[in-house]
């Protein structure tokens, strides 16, 4: 007579064998996905133009787009420390550290996991850090998508294939939708589906995470909005100056209605590492609608992969030297409980016999 799984492996070690393989599919889906883009990069430019459009960069202009990339983290870590009410210094390293993170997951979630870890060692308070990073990413994705909406609504001539434009327009539609539903429908009705084991999980997640975006998002939504549309300006020059880098034409416009909706996509779409590969296709495809080649198109990505890319390593090092937490010491961070003073009171106490009140530690 056949075994029983279950009598083979234990119930609790098949669920952490699934998870594991599920981890696993959806990794393996994600090189299938950046490859296939690679792919459809790969046919649609010659490389021979992309080295002529590269060779010729001025170097001038593409350290100052590289700086403006680089300012971004800075722009970040003040919108963060704006939501936790903590010093800026250390919270700049956490970003920093983060983008290192963001490298090895999808959709930046490696960052906010570093967040929450890093900003813990501060507050003491594992809720209190996810309600800090958690209100920090509703205001950046909020301030984006509204951004997004505006540009597609005000430059829709831009956006000259009407398929390209109703399917930014659906797309951007959904996030808000979404975001409604997340934050705007009742718990009793999200309850509902708490007899569904997988459902339920995932909602009463959901429920604690909108209750802790809601504490951190009190009265500080319009300058955090604020902040997350000075980052992309950055952005924008930055892209701007790129354009004067590799003597191309420069579109400011294109610049400032394309750059934000591929952000869009490069940080909500969880298909690949970082938004590898989605950024770079999507700097062909809309820049092309604004009469930029392939080439043109694939080159000011690139810029933009670069500045990433520096920041990541340089994220990568300090983890490597400073540790995880390290940057918080001597900062501002809540103290702990006197521990030691409390452990040698108690000490002495037993050693001359006595006994603690009713009041005392």
């Amino acid at each position: 007579m056949a075994a029983r799984i279950d009598d083979v492996v234990p119930p609790r070690q098949t669920g952490i064998m699934d998870r594991r393989a599920t981890k696993w599919a959806m990794a393996l889906a994600k090189l299938v996905v950046l490859g296939a883009i690679v792919w459809i990069v790969w046919r649609h430019v010659e490389w021979g133009k992309l080295w002529l459009t590269l060779r010729g960069v001025r170097p001038a202009f593409f350290a100052l787009s590289l700086a403006c990339l680089f300012v971004v983290p800075v722009v970040l870590a003040l919108r963060l420390s704006y939501v936790s009410k903590l010093p800026l210094r250390p919270l700049i390293l956490c970003v920093v550290k983060s983008c290192f993170f963001n490298s090895l997951f999808v959709a930046q979630v490696g960052g906010d996991v570093y967040k929450i870890y890093f900003l813990s060692g501060v507050v003491r308070d594992r809720k209190r850090a996810i309600a800090f990073v958690a209100g920090d990413r509703v205001i950046g994705i909020t301030g984006l998508v509204g951004l997004s909406l505006l540009n597609v609504t005000v430059g829709g001539r831009y956006f000259r294939d009407p398929r390209i434009h109703i399917s930014v327009v659906l797309y951007l539609s959904a996030l808000v939708m979404i975001f409604a539903t997340i934050f705007l429908v009742p718990d009793n009705w999200l309850r509902g589906f708490d007899r569904y084991p997988r459902i339920g999980s995932l909602l009463a997640k959901i429920r604690r995470t909108r209750a802790y975006a809601r504490e951190a998002l009190t009265r500080k939504l319009l300058v955090g909005v604020a902040l997350t549309l000075a980052s992309y300006f950055l952005l924008i020059v930055g892209n701007v100056l790129a354009m004067l880098a590799m003597r191309l034409r420069v579109d400011m416009v294109a610049s400032a209605l394309y750059v934000p909706v591929i952000s869009v996509a490069a940080v909500t779409l969880p298909i690949s590492f970082n938004g590898l590969g989605v950024r770079e296709s999507l700097f062909i495809l809309f820049f092309g609608l604004a009469g930029y080649t392939a080439e043109e198109g694939l080159a000011l990505g690139m810029v933009g992969l670069v500045g990433m890319t520096v920041v990541a390593i340089g994220g990568g090092v300090l983890v490597v030297v400073t540790g995880g937490r390290r940057a918080l010491r001597g900062s501002n961070a809540a103290p702990r409980p006197q521990d030691g003073q409390l452990g040698r009171a108690r000490r002495s106490s037993d050693a001359r016999g006595e006994s603690a009140g009713p009041g005392d530690p």
